[in-house]
């Protein structure tokens, strides 16, 4: 059901220790007409002075904006939901800290939404390059406008995450939420957006200065419950194997990369049998390659010595 907004769109920014980077970032939106749209900053317990320099740079601008501060820092993932849930934006934008929008590109952003919501209406997620290291990325989409899901899985199979600026629409998150644990964006996008069609408009929008890396929470491996990690691929792997015939030689290799993230979280709890029994359990073993075989097998004996060569690895 979609629920009435007060806003067209809500920008939000997750700030942590970005004191130098984010009035740079809150002008980019400044150079925009935000008449429909509301900025929400989302200060995950920064240490140095970013929630005085935002309040500073708001001071007596007619803005639509609300700040949000977190009493304990617990990641991207995590303030970027705590971002959506005080949101009023019927579509949501996120941007990093020291992120910029291009000069009318906000006008772009609403035209293409305009032009969805009375076309394709049943689409709730936009996607657009970006500007990184003067490079547009991705350089090529191998599609335009609509594309569905085989064909978006088989796209983001070949990027690093998920290489494009995202617009989603706030319907999506009654359902999901943002990420709270370190599991790469591709991986969890295949949750987020099972069976959905992206609409893809190829004209760059905003100028990305953080790294990719910073799309994942500050949370360490060693931190996260092994059978929580578990449980979190366990919904990618079934909706891989739905759509292993569609995706033939696509489905194998984000099935090997989501083994090799669970070796990790196994190793790191010295629980490799169990993984090796789950791995068994749901015929899996078919989809692991030799390495990832006799890996197993040496871990089983020696789980030292193979999660010191898991480490070297990443």
């Amino acid at each position: 059901m979609t629920l009435l907004k007060k806003y067209k769109m809500s920008i939000i920014i997750p700030v942590y220790n970005r004191e130098r980077e984010i009035e740079r970032c809150l002008e980019s939106c400044l150079n925009q007409n935000l008449d429909s749209v509301e900025i929400v900053i989302v200060d995950d317990c920064s240490i140095d002075k970013s929630v005085d320099v935002v309040k500073s740079f708001f001071l007596n601008k007619r803005v639509n904006y609300k700040i949000l501060e977190i009493d304990k820092n617990k990641g991207v993932g995590h303030a970027r939901n705590f971002g959506v849930k005080s949101s009023e934006g019927e579509w949501l934008l996120f941007l990093d800290s020291d992120d910029e929008l291009l000069t009318g590109k906000l006008h772009t952003i609403l035209t293409t939404i305009d032009q969805v919501e009375r076309h394709n209406p049943n689409i709730k997620k936009l996607g657009f390059p970006y500007l990184k290291d003067e490079k547009k990325i991705p350089a090529h989409a191998p599609f335009s406008e609509v594309v569905n899901f085989v064909n978006y899985l088989r796209w983001i199979n070949d990027l690093r995450g998920t290489d494009y600026l995202q617009v989603i629409h706030n319907d999506i998150f009654q359902q999901f939420k943002w990420n709270e644990e370190r599991v790469p964006e591709k991986e969890f996008h295949l949750k987020l957006f099972d069976g959905t069609d992206l609409f893809y408009k190829d004209e760059i929008v905003a100028k990305i200065n953080s790294d990719a890396e910073q799309q994942l929470t500050r949370v360490s491996i060693s931190a996260i419950p092994y059978q929580q990690a578990v449980n979190t691929y366990d919904s990618n792997i079934r909706i891989l194997s739905r759509y292993s015939l569609e995706l033939k030689g696509y489905a194998p290799r984000m099935l090997e990369s989501i083994i090799n993230t669970l070796l990790i979280y196994a190793l790191s709890a010295d629980k490799i049998k169990e993984l090796a029994i789950y791995l068994f359990k749901n015929r899996l073993y078919t989809s692991l390659n030799k390495k990832q075989f006799f890996f197993i097998l040496i871990s089983i004996f020696n789980s030292r010595i193979a999660y010191g060569i898991a480490e070297k690895r990443k």
